[in-house]
């Protein structure tokens, strides 16, 4: 009998501890959209890409018009050098947390662009953040930007978000 209220009690401090409580069905939707994101992302759909970007982000680029003008230019340029973005795919998120009015995360993105020299993975994390329960997720990329820019950016990110080091380019050329 004595088991059975120590388990009680670790499930309990485990599924209330602060912070770390999950909306119902919000991790699932989280990856969902993260997916919907790098596949408008792919397809050069850069005005759906946008509804997906934090607006901290999108405001810094002048609106989802900036967005849409900038990730053009990106990808006309690499074009012009025979490169492309060949697929973009999403691990599983971290635990979420509360922070304030906002659930938030982070999520491994794994990018394979085609070079003239080969294929290459990219991994970097994205942060993602709801405002409404876990209904709804915008995402910012962490690559090449210090946490003091992060936390500029997004200022009620709780400090128990871990940002993993950025990973190295992976060559996965096929052989």
């Amino acid at each position: 009998m004595k088991k059975n209220t120590i388990v009680s009690l670790f499930f309990f401090v485990v599924v209330t501890a602060p912070g770390r409580a999950q909306a119902p069905g919000a991790a699932t939707k989280l990856k969902a959209q993260a997916v919907k994101m790098g596949t408008s992302f792919l397809h050069k759909d850069f005005k759906s890409f946008s509804a997906y970007t934090n607006p901290a982000v999108l405001e810094m680029v002048g609106g989802s018009a900036g967005m849409e003008q900038i990730m053009t230019g990106v990808t006309d340029g690499m074009k012009q050098r025979g490169m492309s973005f060949e697929d973009v795919s999403m691990g599983e998120p971290s635990g979420l947390i509360k922070s304030g009015k906002e659930w938030q995360a982070t999520i491994p993105e794994y990018i394979v662009i085609a070079t003239p020299n080969g294929k290459f993975r990219t991994t970097s994390t994205l942060i993602a953040i709801s405002a409404d329960n876990g209904e709804n997720w915008t995402f910012m990329d962490t690559s090449d930007k210090d946490t003091a820019i992060i936390r500029k950016l997004l200022p009620n990110l709780s400090p128990s978000i871990v940002i993993p080091p950025r990973q190295p380019v992976v060559n996965v050329t096929d052989k």
